[in-house]
């Protein structure tokens, strides 16, 4: 078996690499990263995103196994990797759903109002529901805010969560989908929220 290898990003060459553990050679998989790279739950694929294309390479072999466009966003959470062969990444349009499985083209997921854009995504393992951020325009001070919402992944549909909005600054989901952790609107406390309806169960800080 080839040996397992692992992604990293470089600041100073801009650029994302796979290094093989056992000899120490770097191969480049995107010029000029933009973002942390993103694996998937068993380290079997990792994707990278930079200027000029978005990319998931076999982290064993080497081997790319899909390229498409940049992610758009300047969000540290701009792609997800829940399975293998299941990538989501922002893109100007909205998030992009691609089955690396199928061959298909990727299909994307726009946000409910052109005025409105996505911010930062998070997928649990198996990449069934996706939960992003909505830089929605607030009409009254002119700028956006972030509101999170739930979306069915294979139908692009979004899902009701909760009664009244959920606004928080930043997201990551539980290795396995049970918790999602967004820091609240002020910076100064983490909230621990049901992954469905969005309620605070626990808040941290």
């Amino acid at each position: 078996m080839p040996p397992r290898r692992a992604g990293c990003t470089c600041s100073t060459g801009g650029g994302a690499h796979l290094i093989d553990l056992a000899g120490g050679k770097a191969t480049t998989v995107v010029e000029g990263a933009t973002q942390p790279p993103a694996h998937s739950p068993d380290g079997a694929r990792l994707a990278v995103t930079g200027p000029e294309a978005t990319a998931v390479v076999d982290t064993a072999t080497g081997d790319e196994v899909f390229r498409g466009p940049a992610a758009t966003a300047s969000s540290p959470n701009a792609l997800a990797l829940p399975a293998p062969d299941l990538l989501f990444y922002l893109h100007e349009e909205g998030i992009v759903r691609a089955d690396l499985s199928s061959g298909e083209e990727p299909r994307v997921i726009a946000p409910p109002d052109a005025e409105d854009r996505f911010g930062e995504i998070a997928v649990p393992p198996g990449g069934d529901r996706i939960h992003a951020l909505i830089d929605g325009y607030d009409d009254e001070t002119g700028d956006y805010r972030p509101e999170l919402t739930v979306w069915d992944a294979d139908t692009g549909d979004r899902l009701p969560a909760g009664e009244d909005p959920r606004y928080v600054r930043g997201i990551a989901v539980h290795p396995e989908g049970t918790v999602v952790a967004g820091l609240n609107p002020e910076g100064t406390s983490v909230l621990l929220l049901d992954p469905e309806t969005l309620d605070a169960t626990a808040e941290l800080g």
